[in-house]
């Protein structure tokens, strides 16, 4: 329980520190791959992924590789199709649209495959979302969506 007080306010005053530099970015990084490989340690590397990205992309990816392996190791596919949603974010960003409908689709199959309704359905939104801002007719999205129509 201590454990997880430390990381989450480990990762608190990071994330204030919006505006880090390199060294302090890989400083963070590497802080969090030397602690024992459990489930508080993979949850800590997820969100330091999805809270990382814009200016260390190429970081983020690379250490994204090790974080897949991490949740294969530790079995939490739970986690993993979260893994590949925040990803497919990142590639989203960066209008790497066939990228980010793969990680979304492996997300999709392994949530449906561990029968993770949850993550199935982020995935699913992820991709209908996509498809609909490619079609560029998300303004009709939002509109059907709306509780005012």
């Amino acid at each position: 329980m201590n454990k997880k007080i430390i990381i989450t306010i480990f990762l608190l005053v990071t994330g204030f520190v919006r505006s880090q530099t390199p060294s302090s970015f890989l400083k963070t990084r590497d802080s969090l791959l030397l602690l024992q490989n459990d489930s508080v340690k993979l949850d800590a590397l997820i969100k330091f992924c999805k809270e990382h990205g814009e200016y260390e992309f190429i970081a983020v990816m690379d250490l994204s590789k090790t974080v897949f392996k991490l949740a294969d190791e530790l079995k939490l596919y739970k986690r993993k199709a979260k893994l590949y949603n925040v990803i497919g974010d990142k590639l989203f960003i960066k209008a790497n649209y066939q990228e980010s409908f793969r990680y979304y689709y492996a997300g999709y199959k392994l949530a449906d495959s561990i029968k993770s309704k949850y993550y199935r359905a982020m995935s699913a939104y992820n991709l209908g979302w996509q498809a609909a801002i490619q079609q560029k007719n998300y303004k009709d999205v939002v509109t059907s969506m709306s509780p005012l129509r």
